[in-house]
């Protein structure tokens, strides 16, 4: 950072690790109520146990009562928390793709929320 009438330098701004993306993408569900997309979408065959701190209703119960309190809160943010989550989804697949090597729950995730109308699905898919 240049000082603006001197032009001497007063700061210096690492950008490693950053990114600019779409405001939707600074906001979520906290993770005890949504847990990890590919968690939702696991090959059925799999052997790998899978664990949810909730049962899916109580989770889309949480889900309901964490966007009225967010939309009465800041109603920006609960636009971006709403209109987001297929982005925001996306990215955690390709940050979580080593759980699901196959492919297999990729597959069925764009199945059900990518190829249909938006309207019909829920927001959440997870």
């Amino acid at each position: 950072m240049l000082h603006e009438t001197s032009g001497e330098v007063i700061g210096i701004v690492d950008w490693e690790y950053h990114g600019c993306m779409p405001a939707c993408m600074s906001s979520g569900y906290p993770s005890w109520i949504r847990p990890r997309i590919v968690e939702s979408y696991r090959d059925p065959k799999s052997k790998i146990v899978s664990f949810f701190n909730e049962p899916r209703a109580e989770r889309n119960r949480l889900s309901d009562l964490y966007e009225q309190t967010v939309k009465e809160l800041d109603e920006e943010y609960y636009h971006c928390l709403v209109q987001g989550t297929r982005l925001r989804d996306a990215l955690a697949w390709i940050e979580d793709s080593y759980s699901d090597l196959a492919g297999f729950a990729m597959e069925r995730w764009t199945k059900d929320h990518l190829f249909q109308d938006v309207a019909d699905t829920d927001h959440r898919c997870a």
